[in-house]
């Protein structure tokens, strides 16, 4: 439920919250996330 909330922005995650779905996924953060510039 999370992770899909995430991706279809209904839910923004807590840094600690990002930080764990790195290490769970065993990833870096810039692998996981991405910003959209304007």
């Amino acid at each position: 439920n999370t992770i899909s909330s995430i991706e279809t922005r209904q839910f923004c995650p807590t840094a600690y919250l990002a930080a764990l779905l790195c290490v769970a996924l065993d990833c870096k953060f810039e692998d996981l996330f991405y910003f959209e510039e304007d």
